[in-house]
């Protein structure tokens, strides 16, 4: 894979924003669609004495709330959608000649430089889950900042494809010249 321009952190990252970002709305959506039963039995079982002219008036309530809540669950899934969208479409990589660009963000857009002779270490993070889907972290040991003495750990890419990772661990090695290759799992 050439590693010229600016990239994106691959296709199952963003499908992995989309799904954390929307599952909030299914919560919505589950009481929504339990709700009725949820209130048959609190009111059979919790001794409430509850008089027949009354339940047309508690069935109307409970088809607003059943509303509300999948309103309140739409509301949530389109926010998710967006921010997933926007969040991976903001964030890109870059491996220049000299140093390695992470950006993200769009209203407070971040830049983070690292350049190739500070990186110490490179490994790919991958846990259970993240193993099961094919996603994983790539984590950074750069060298400290001038004045410090410990070195510090980024996790610019934060989630990304598993094949991207170990790709752009291969370069980060070798354009940084460390031949060490460590591969983390839990």
């Amino acid at each position: 894979m050439m590693f010229d321009g600016t990239h994106k952190l691959g296709i199952k990252t963003l499908i992995f924003y989309l799904v954390a970002r929307s599952i909030p709305a299914l919560f919505f959506f589950a009481f929504a669609l339990f709700l009725p039963t949820i209130t048959k039995f609190v009111l059979t079982y919790a001794g409430l004495n509850i008089q027949p002219s009354f339940y047309p008036t508690i069935a109307q309530y409970g088809e607003l709330a059943m509303a509300v809540l999948v309103f309140c669950g739409l509301l949530v899934l389109v926010f998710g959608v967006i921010s997933s969208l926007i969040k991976y479409y903001s964030t890109s990589y870059a491996l220049e000649e000299f140093d390695l660009k992470m950006r993200h963000g769009i209203i407070s857009r971040n830049e983070v430089s690292i350049p190739y002779e500070h990186i110490e270490d490179v490994n790919v993070d991958q846990g259970i889950l993240f193993r099961l889907i094919g996603l994983g972290r790539l984590v950074v040991l750069s060298a400290a900042n001038a004045g410090h003495d410990e070195a510090s750990t980024d996790e610019l890419f934060g989630v990304i494809d598993y094949g991207l990772a170990v790709q752009l661990r291969e370069e980060l090695l070798k354009r940084s010249s460390i031949r060490e290759v460590r591969e983390i799992k839990e």
